[in-house]
């Protein structure tokens, strides 16, 4: 769950830029590559982090985190990581 916060908190910080910047959050994380982020954050099993924007927030999320099957995810809006 740690590498999961720590990755997400990259990502948090690019979309934030990105909003600050454009206005808005962008549809897909591949947006912020290169200008706010190196690369989209992988989840611990090699796979992209998920993100799903919605009215004007988003949610962060990798599956199979928890016990190795359960999902963990941010919360733009809680500003909280659950899971």
């Amino acid at each position: 769950m740690a590498v999961v916060e720590t990755r997400g908190v990259q990502m948090a910080s690019a979309l934030s830029a990105f909003k600050r910047d454009q206005g808005s959050y962008p549809d897909v994380l591949d947006k912020l590559v290169p200008k706010y982020a190196l690369a989209v954050a992988k989840c611990p099993g090699g796979t992209p982090m998920a993100y799903v924007p919605s009215a004007g927030e988003y949610v962060l999320s990798c599956s199979h985190v928890v016990f190795k099957y359960m999902p963990y995810n941010y919360d733009s809006r809680s500003k909280s990581w659950s899971g």
